[in-house]
């Protein structure tokens, strides 16, 4: 009778199928509107992301810009081992990917170890002892040659200052010697009395002499400074003989007494 009943109730026509019909609708129609507006929201969102693109790149290449990683797990590379340990060593934990992954498995290190005890001779102690020491040789040798090229930056900066110190010696040379120049041609002119060719037999003769006098008088002042070191030099040998005499005399008074 019940089920008489429902067949009745959802017989076409009646009013209780009406309103059911009608309530499936409401729902439907209001599905597919949430659906439209989520999909508006979504191409709102990639089109703000769009304008503010200034550079133009794809999406793809402007995580990879920025450091970020884009999750492809529904992509077929992405599962294989060798992607998810790059990832992994790329991105750290911001990868989504267990970090577990990056080391061996029981099965791969075994099989490692075997390759290595056939390609190379020894235990796998001594491969991994062997491989330290030449990491260390390298870095030792890394070490050395930074070194030496310190050593060569500071010989390179006392080279620059001792070429320096040699520019500024013969600026000041030259300048000494344009000034002597144009003493003596002044003297030249001011003997003759007018101006005269520096270039002329009796300038050249003057100058001559002016270097010879020039040379005289050098000459006397370097003999004056070595007699006058010499002399502050036997000077301060009597007054240390002096001294040690003195001190010995002291010495010989306080053991007599």
């Amino acid at each position: 009778m019940m089920k008489g009943g429902v067949l009745v109730m959802l017989r076409k026509g009646s009013p209780f199928c009406s309103s059911t019909m009608k309530l499936q609708k409401e729902v439907i129609n209001a599905t597919e509107e949430l659906k439209y507006e989520a999909e508006q929201q979504i191409e709102d969102q990639e089109r703000i992301l769009a304008l503010r693109n200034k550079s133009g790149l794809r999406h793809n290449h402007l995580a990879i810009e920025k450091g970020q990683f884009l999750s492809s797990q529904d992509l077929p590379y992405f599962r294989s081992v060798q992607f998810q340990r790059r990832v992994v060593a790329k991105f750290g934990v911001n990868s989504g990917v267990n970090i577990g992954i990056a080391w061996d498995t029981k099965e791969e290190f075994k099989s490692k170890l075997e390759y290595w005890s056939l390609a190379e001779e020894g235990s796998g102690k001594e491969l991994i002892e062997k491989a330290w020491k030449e990491h260390n040789d390298r870095r030792a040798a890394s070490l050395e040659e930074d070194r030496k090229i310190q050593k060569r930056v500071a010989n390179n900066n006392k080279e620059k200052e001792s070429f320096l110190d040699r520019l500024r010696k013969k600026n000041e040379q030259q300048r000494i010697a344009r000034e002597e120049k144009e003493k003596l041609m002044t003297e030249v002119r001011e003997h003759f009395g007018y101006s005269i060719d520096i270039r002329s037999p009796e300038a050249k003769a003057m100058l001559e002499e002016k270097a010879k006098e020039q040379k005289k008088l050098v000459k006397e002042a370097k003999k004056k400074a070595k007699f006058e070191k010499a002399v502050a030099l036997s000077t301060l040998k009597a007054s240390q003989q002096q001294q040690e005499s003195e001190s010995v005399t002291t010495s010989e008074g306080k053991s007599e007494s």
